[in-house]
């Protein structure tokens, strides 16, 4: 797998996930995009602009669900289970091409 798919896989799950963007929301922007597209005439600042706008939000939003995934975690866990855990994983670290 290439990084190109890995990062395409990745963005693809994080505007699929519904804590990051509402089905709603998902639909508001494609239309948005779609007629931004259209009725822009190739001004190319337009698209930047709220291209730029939606990975603010997108990264804001992961980053929340990071954290709150991580902090539950941690207080679901004993930080002994965690370090065994990871000390498992890096004896095996992945390989990469």
């Amino acid at each position: 797998m290439t990084a190109r798919e890995l990062f395409d896989g990745f963005y693809d799950c994080l505007i699929c996930d519904e804590r990051i963007l509402s089905a709603r929301e998902r639909d508001l922007l494609t239309n948005l995009i779609q007629r931004t597209q259209t009725r822009a005439n190739g001004d190319a600042a337009i698209t930047k602009t709220i291209t730029q706008a939606i990975g603010e939000i997108v990264a804001q939003r992961a980053y929340e669900t990071l954290g709150e995934t991580i902090t539950r975690r941690f207080a679901g866990t004993t930080k002994a289970f965690l370090c065994r855990q990871y000390k498992h994983r890096s004896n095996n670290p992945p390989k990469y091409r």
